[in-house]
């Protein structure tokens, strides 16, 4: 794999629906947003802030993967990532700042956004960072993270935590937003609020439909 060692950035996500039932076997509908935490290499000879618990956890699974001497195990070492879009006033908005920072770095790392080598790194080491908190997550905001768009996602049969979900990318009408929040304007001027509301109320809708249907393939 090439490696182009600069930068890299990752969103974060909204879950619309299964969130925790996505843990026991269910499918889950997440969609990125636009705000994205932003991963740099720093040279030689600069100085790096400490890691933090997902910084390290990204540099030891890339040590695992790739080997001491790689330049990818190297590039792990001297990253650091902004995250603040992801805040407000230095409070966070709970839409996955840790999975966007932990995607950010290892898409930085490795010179590469191919997802079928982000996605297992990046899953692992957000679970390892995790796990001493006695924090389970689903993995659902690191595929977000990967993925981008509107996703619906599904653990394997018999996987671990360990193991990243599976993936089927999902589609909304182009255009809609911008149609029926104009037309809806003059009348509400809540119109943006309420648009996202429905949104909401039709990601429920597609988590049950999801429930209901085969489970999805990873994307290719």
């Amino acid at each position: 794999m090439s490696r182009v060692p600069v930068g890299a950035s990752a969103p974060g996500k909204v879950l619309w629906a299964g969130e925790y039932a996505v843990l026991d076997g269910a499918p889950a509908v997440v969609c990125a947003v636009a705000r994205r935490a932003i991963a740099r290499i720093m040279p030689s000879g600069v100085r790096v802030p400490p890691l933090s618990s997902f910084l390290a956890a990204v540099r030891d699974q890339i040590f695992a993967t790739y080997g001491p001497g790689a330049a990818e195990t190297r590039a792990a070492s001297r990253i650091v990532v902004d995250s603040s879009a992801l805040q407000q006033q230095g409070i966070k908005l709970g839409v996955g700042s840790s999975a966007a920072t932990t995607v950010a770095a290892v898409t930085a790392a490795l010179g590469s956004a191919d997802p079928a080598h982000v996605h297992p790194i990046a899953h692992r080491a957000h679970a390892a960072a995790q796990a001493p908190r006695g924090s389970r997550g689903s993995g659902a905001d690191i595929a977000a993270s990967v993925h981008g768009g509107l996703i619906e996602v599904v653990r394997p049969p018999g996987a671990d935590d360990a193991t990243p979900l599976l993936v089927r990318r999902l589609t909304l009408p182009v255009g809609l937003t911008p149609v029926l929040v104009s037309l809806l304007l003059p009348l509400d001027k809540l119109a943006p609020a309420h648009y996202v509301e429905a949104l909401s109320v039709l990601g429920v809708g597609i988590g049950i439909y999801s429930w209901r249907k085969a489970k999805p393939h990873a994307i290719p």
